[in-house]
């Protein structure tokens, strides 16, 4: 194997590594919320209130978790998500609670999840019917 091949594959699996540590670190303890867009599409969320971000990924049926967490640190083999739907998706998902919120950036912590800070105004409020 060349040098290239393993400094390859030494960086993959730090990489990986690192963002399970990171994930660890800052979602740990946190509740799931499976959450469904308009068009249809699952994902599963954990947000961090206290520093204004969620970890957002495809939902995964309980039998794919298992490989899931297998193939945490070299990939997952769950289809790719774009950053842009991931963050259309994490925008929904926080507005569908009444908060005005935006998304800042969007950053790939684990493949396929992502993290997504935001930030929030007012609290959206529902006008009463006149009629």
């Amino acid at each position: 194997m060349s040098k290239f091949a393993c400094l390859s594959i030494v960086l993959v699996i730090l990489y990986g590594c690192a963002g399970v540590d990171y994930t660890q670190k800052n979602y740990a303890g946190l509740p799931a919320t499976d959450f469904k867009t308009e068009d249809g599409r699952s994902y599963r969320i954990v947000e961090n209130r206290e520093q204004k971000k969620i970890l957002i990924g495809p939902s995964i049926d309980p039998s794919a978790s298992r490989s899931f967490v297998k193939g945490l640190a070299l990939g997952s083999g769950i289809d790719p998500v774009s950053p842009v739907v991931v963050r259309d998706a994490a925008e929904a998902y926080l507005n569908s609670s009444n908060r005005r919120c935006e998304s800042r950036d969007v950053t790939l912590i684990v493949d396929p999840y992502y993290e997504v800070r935001y930030a929030c105004g007012f609290a959206v409020t529902r006008r009463k019917s006149v009629f």
